[in-house]
């Protein structure tokens, strides 16, 4: 089962999409994955990218290498780090 964890976004009168965390959890067969919700995943050609949020708030894309595909989330498999910050729209 994929789990996805919520990071918090600071507020403001502008609405911006929650930046949500990508985090590691265990596969079916009990090695660990690194997993972030299929939606933070956008492909353009044959490029997989992923919109990072760095520790000064700003948003930067950063090409993944992905693995076991759902409908809600996406195994990422290069590219990412746990717990960084990634976009969802």
């Amino acid at each position: 089962m994929m789990k996805r964890s919520r990071a918090s976004a600071s507020s403001s009168s502008v609405k911006r999409p929650t930046p949500l965390m990508a985090m590691r959890t265990a596969r079916p067969s009990g090695t660990p994955a690194l997993i972030v919700p299929a939606a933070a995943v956008k492909r353009f050609g044959g490029r997989k990218l992923v919109q990072v949020v760095g520790p000064d708030g700003r948003r930067r894309d950063v090409e993944v290498e992905t693995g076991i595909t759902t409908d809600a989330d996406v195994e990422v498999t290069d590219g990412l780090t746990e717990g960084q910050a990634v976009v969802a729209s």
